[in-house]
């Protein structure tokens, strides 16, 4: 893919080193836990079995969030590479 990427005229901005886990919660969510190398570690949730609207699968995802006790003052949807760019 370099040598694609390379022919093609893109550069590599950054490079994202992550180690991730995943699980599945409740047969509905995949639940994953991931350390990136700069930035430190992250959960992500992602709704895998849409039985009503995405608004409402939406709602249920936080509601399910927050009964894990997670912190949800800090959703982002930036992405890694976001702020691995904006380090430099």
């Amino acid at each position: 893919m370099d040598k694609i990427f390379k022919i093609l005229g893109l550069e590599e901005i950054a490079t994202v080193d992550k180690t991730r886990t995943t699980y599945l919660y409740q047969h509905k969510y995949a639940i994953a836990l991931d350390y990136v190398e700069k930035l430190g570690y992250f959960v992500e949730i992602e709704v895998k079995e849409y039985t009503k609207s995405i608004m409402e699968e939406y709602d249920l995802l936080l509601h399910t969030a927050k009964e894990l006790g997670l912190n949800l003052n800090h959703i982002d949807r930036r992405g890694y590479p976001y702020y691995l760019i904006k380090m430099k």
